[in-house]
């Protein structure tokens, strides 16, 4: 009953918040106003859609055969893409057309582990990290150990994946430092930036560390995260499921490797990288950029228009809307609220102008 109070004094549900989150996020604990400076899942995903939405690029980044393009156009460095299927593909881009294709490419490729992703869209799933190819038992092998015969793999790139594409690419190594702590899958650093109109700036970080068989790094699929400090680039504590049981790892489970005092290696190259590519998609004003720490560098694999604001919430206890992050996100806000009404009121205006116009009277004198 006291958590409940505390809830409906705060007013968190007007930020999305749900009780349960209310409860996990630990804000009885809190002041009303620290409280109401949280966002719950569905309070971020709709504060990211305010700011983001008057802008017709999202496309460009979801679409991740322009989103590359336009990285490599601009010299910044994102993922290579070996093959396409089901769109077609740049000059030099593999085209798989037909289940053939797809035996001919795996018999032929030595740049081996290849993953495959969706095309389009920004969420999680559909992905396979393939190993090799055995033409024996015309089967795909993948990381986790678990073959996959390539007849119902085609099946599924017909089904789902014809209309929005799906794609190859090389798997990234990962720095030695990162390998020895959480083993070879990409464990990339999630890097929010704002650009308010003059110039990009840093919002939060927060590194995503894979766990046990999977593929991906995100923090829902049964994986950890830690914040990542701006200025240093070093890494706070990891929690494993950090937005559900949330329970704090000191050691990896799969290495052993002690995860504290960590340091994201090339951090200040990572944080220029991401600065310059929010420049390049200054349409965007919020992103989340995912970028893998190489050996030899910092390399975007993708950027997210909803970038998870909540998540870093749970990792180092501090409000979304909270300090001057806070402030430069409601500056956003006010700025896409406004232009959102000025698109409303041109709109209306013109539709009036068309009236008058039928019935013969003066247009607006802002149209004239």
């Amino acid at each position: 009953m006291t958590t409940l109070i505390a809830y409906l004094r705060a007013r968190a549900f007007q930020r999305g918040l749900t009780l349960s989150e209310f409860r996990r996020l630990g804000l009885a604990a809190k002041s009303a106003s620290q409280a109401r400076s949280f966002v719950g899942g569905y309070g971020a995903a709709r504060l990211a859609l305010r700011i983001n939405r008057m802008s017709n690029r999202r496309g460009l980044v979801a679409d991740k055969l322009l989103f590359g393009a336009t990285l490599a156009g601009a010299g910044l460095r994102g993922a290579e893409i070996h093959a396409v299927f089901g769109r077609p593909g740049p000059p030099g881009i593999r085209q798989i057309q037909a289940a053939d294709d797809l035996r001919a490419m795996l018999n032929e490729l030595e740049d081996l582990p290849l993953f495959g992703k969706p095309l389009m869209g920004q969420r999680e799933g559909g992905e396979i990290a393939i190993f090799g190819y055995d033409d024996q038992t015309d089967e795909i092998l993948t990381v986790d150990g678990d073959p996959v015969p390539l007849p119902e793999f085609w099946t599924m790139l017909q089904d789902h994946h014809c209309a929005g594409g799906y794609l190859f690419q090389p798997f990234l190594k990962q720095h030695p430092d990162l390998v020895h702590r959480v083993g070879p899958v990409l464990a990339t650093v999630r890097v929010v930036t704002l650009y308010n109109g003059d110039a990009a700036q840093l919002y939060r970080a927060f590194w995503k560390v894979p766990m046990g068989d999977g593929v991906t790094d995100h923090p829902r699929a049964g994986n950890a995260a830690a914040a990542v400090d701006l200025k240093s680039g070093r890494i706070g504590s990891v929690y494993s499921d950090p937005t559900g049981n949330r329970q704090r790892l000191e050691t990896h489970p799969d290495t052993g490797a002690v995860l504290d005092a960590l340091y994201i290696p090339h951090w200040p190259k990572v944080c220029d990288l991401v600065l310059q590519a929010s420049g390049l998609f200054y349409g965007l004003p919020l992103i989340g950029w995912d970028v893998a720490i190489c050996p030899e560098g910092p390399v975007i694999v993708e950027a997210n228009t909803n970038p998870l604001l909540e998540l870093p919430q749970y990792l180092d206890g501090t409000g979304a809307l909270a300090g001057p992050g806070g402030d430069e996100l409601r500056k956003l806000l006010r700025r896409s609220d406004r232009a959102r009404r000025k698109g409303r009121l041109a709109r209306r205006r013109r539709r009036w102008d068309l009236v008058r116009g039928r019935l013969g009277l003066k247009r607006s004198p802002t149209q004239l």
